[in-house]
């Protein structure tokens, strides 16, 4: 019938018409008077493209969440790799220094953490390798003016969380803030105990990785190098750890409650691991990766 290069122009014809037809239907969907569900079975039995309730604005969101983790996780897991410039530039204690990421973690989830997840760890191991290169390149300071504006792209990409009918709905702003503000659920002595046991994991939560760099080197066990191979190996084992219980967790039969309750004791777990066992460099590649992938269930 023909060639290899024939069926490959099959297939980018497809790919025109099907991004034609998802445009198209989309369009048509927006029509007040039109029947979504009818649409919808239309084209399931045309096989056609099938009409998301929203038009098919729901992956465009689904791109912004992507990026703002992507970005905005991947900046804030590697700080860590700016601790030994700030020792040496401002001749501080660890401690005090160390109040730098601490600051930085403060603010990053009083933004609000929520947003999105699934970048994460493609942004760790990504941003693990860029900052490297920028302070290497740029030192510090240019570093973080570089990666303060990458940061300011978020921006642009949270515009992308809208309705898609955002203009015809007027939401009643005192009913929204009284929802939003309503301290009765401090009454609830179980969500009370779970915020407390947040607090104390979120405590620990970045510490591992901030250090892990200056760990490594002063160590010997290892280059700054080494050490940044190490945050890759964590952001793609947290990546398809992430991935994998997100998959799990979508089981109805599964408790997400437990399966909460596990991810923070593996967490702990692997802290521990860490901490007891990597003192050499191969130990600790296996502890990482386990790591990122407990961090990346929880």
């Amino acid at each position: 019938m023909g060639t290899g290069g024939d069926a490959v122009n099959l297939m980018v014809f497809f790919g025109l018409s099907n991004a034609f037809g998802r445009a198209f239907f989309g369009y048509i969907a927006d029509f007040p008077s039109l029947n979504r569900i009818i649409l919808y079975g239309l084209s399931v039995l045309s096989y056609g493209v099938a009409i998301a309730p929203d038009g098919g604005w729901g992956w465009v969101v689904v791109f912004g969440c992507f990026m703002i983790s992507l970005i905005n996780d991947g900046f804030f897991y590697t700080t860590g790799l700016f601790y030994a410039k700030f020792l040496t530039e401002y001749h501080e204690s660890e401690a005090i220094t160390s109040l730098f990421n601490s600051i930085m973690m403060g603010i990053y989830f009083c933004s609000g953490t929520g947003i999105g997840v699934c970048g994460t760890g493609i942004g760790i191991a990504i941003f693990a390798l860029l900052s490297d290169h920028l302070i290497e390149t740029y030192g510090w300071k240019g570093a973080m003016l570089l990666l303060s504006g990458l940061m300011f792209s978020c921006v642009a990409f949270s515009s992308l969380f809208r309705k898609v009918d955002y203009m015809e709905e007027k939401s009643d702003l005192k009913t929204a803030l009284k929802e939003t503000f309503d301290f009765r659920i401090l009454t609830d002595v179980v969500f009370v105990y779970f915020s407390f046991a947040n607090f104390l994991y979120g405590a620990v939560y970045y510490v591992p990785i901030i250090f892990l760099k200056d760990h490594v080197v002063k160590t010997g066990m290892g280059t700054g190098g080494d050490a940044v191979n190490l945050i890759v190996y964590f952001g793609l084992s947290n990546a398809f750890g992430r991935v994998l219980f997100g998959y799990i967790a979508d089981f109805p039969s599964l408790n997400r409650i437990i399966l909460y309750g596990l991810s923070v004791l593996s967490y702990g777990v692997a802290v521990g691991l860490i901490a007891a066992f990597g003192q050499n460099y191969t130990i600790l590649v296996i502890l990482i990766i386990i790591f990122g992938l407990a961090e990346g269930l929880s």
